[in-house]
């Protein structure tokens, strides 16, 4: 609920809604035929964009123990973190999917980069850490995540691609509402807390983003993946030290 009048309500939905089953095929170990570039519709930039938010959805572990950490798991916040990493998991498990199905990317490649990126984990600034810190990181993050999955979503120029990211988008909309209002609460009880937590994240997100922009292009190399650049650390514009996503 926002504060105000406004209500906002999430709408339950399957990830199996979300992927083109009738274009899937067997790989070799099944009899058909292994990944090729030439499978893939996707442009270069659209495939490194729907990996790094992929690999960013697949770090859900590491997420869920971050904000349980923080949370804790005892009565109303135990339950919205449960609930977060129920949704969480949907986004991850529709995107590898259409990814997999529609042969967009090399999956051997996409599973490697997962077991490496998981393997890693998020690694939090030092000192980070409470429900206040929590809650105003969060803020910012989901509302970088669901831009980033909507504006994937347009440049993959693919409606099915689109349709699924726009519903993965208004997932994370919904948990930025969440966490923005409390914020918003959290401004009446301690401004000058809050104030101090919001600029330092947003310094902290502002120089992940120019930091990104300084980053060579992925290159396309034959038989793998489009490979995303190996994000920033303080903390990465693209892991997520829990929330909704």
């Amino acid at each position: 609920m926002c504060r105000g009048t406004v209500s906002w309500t999430a709408k339950d939905w399957n990830p199996h809604d979300y992927v083109p089953w009738d274009e899937g095929r067997n790989f070799a170990a099944m009899g058909g035929i292994d990944w090729d570039p030439e499978q893939s519709r996707l442009s270069e930039v659209a495939k490194v964009a729907m990996i790094t938010n992929l690999l960013t959805e697949d770090n859900l572990p590491s997420y869920h123990r971050t904000i349980a950490e923080n949370f804790s798991m005892d009565g109303a916040w135990g339950t919205w973190v449960g609930r977060w990493t129920a949704e969480e998991n949907r986004h991850a498990i529709a995107m590898r999917d259409y990814l997999v199905v529609t042969r967009s990317v090399d999956p051997v490649a996409l599973d490697s980069d997962r077991m490496v990126h998981m393997t890693k984990g998020v690694h939090m600034p030092v000192g980070y850490g409470g429900v206040l810190d929590q809650v105003v990181y969060v803020t910012f993050q989901e509302l970088a995540t669901r831009i980033s999955h909507r504006t994937t979503g347009k440049v993959c120029d693919d409606p099915i691609a689109d349709r699924l990211l726009a519903r993965i988008a208004a997932d994370e909309n919904l948990h930025m509402i969440f966490y923005r209002n409390i914020t918003a609460a959290a401004f009446d009880l301690a401004p000058d807390q809050v104030i101090d937590l919001h600029t330092g994240h947003s310094t902290r997100w502002s120089g992940s983003l120019d930091a990104r922009r300084q980053l060579p292009r992925a290159p396309a190399g034959r038989g793998r993946a489009a490979r995303a650049p190996e994000p920033p650390s303080d903390p990465p514009a693209d892991t997520r030290p829990g929330a909704g996503r």
